[in-house]
């Protein structure tokens, strides 16, 4: 009998150890649980404090290219109507007005353009500095024609081949 109630005990204490067992795994499972949501959530705010850098970064280049459109748009209205005249104030809103539509739509270059950057804004420099002077040579076209119909009386017989 002895044997019967010592067999019982060891069972009992066997399966109390099976139980112990099964639960350290339990809570094996929730401690690694936690651990890798706190990993996520931890991974998740790096990459919110990553965008909320990018986002002021992006913003800051939507606001030097809007400033630099605003320039050029300037540039290309007072080749052909130098009379015109816009204020700070104007520019201003103007550039605060086009900087959230290049934020939107992107203002910087694609990955995948990168390492083209420097040929690229060398590009646009010319193309602004090849524009700039054909506008310039334009006004001055206009200008010896004017001084050609004025020297002449504003008779419009003179002699045309030398104007254009």
């Amino acid at each position: 009998m002895e044997t019967e109630v010592t067999e019982q005990i060891e069972k009992a204490v066997q399966e109390q150890d099976l139980r112990l067992e099964a639960t350290l795994n339990n809570l094996d499972a929730l401690s690694s649980d936690e651990e890798s949501e706190s990993e996520e959530l931890e991974q998740a705010l790096r990459e919110d404090d990553k965008k909320a850098e990018m986002s002021q970064a992006d913003k800051e280049a939507a606001k030097q290219g809007a400033l630099m459109a605003v320039g050029f748009l300037e540039q290309m209205v007072k080749s052909k109507l130098p009379m015109i005249e816009y204020s700070d104030s104007q520019r201003i809103q103007l550039s605060e007005k086009i900087a959230p539509v290049m934020g939107k739509y992107g203002a910087g270059l694609p990955d995948w353009l990168m390492p083209y950057k420097e040929e690229i804004e060398l590009g646009v420099c010319l193309a602004s500095f090849g524009f700039s002077t054909y506008l310039q040579y334009q006004g001055f076209l206009a200008q010896q024609r004017f001084e050609a119909d004025k020297n002449n009386g504003g008779a419009s017989g003179g002699d045309e081949s030398q104007a254009s």
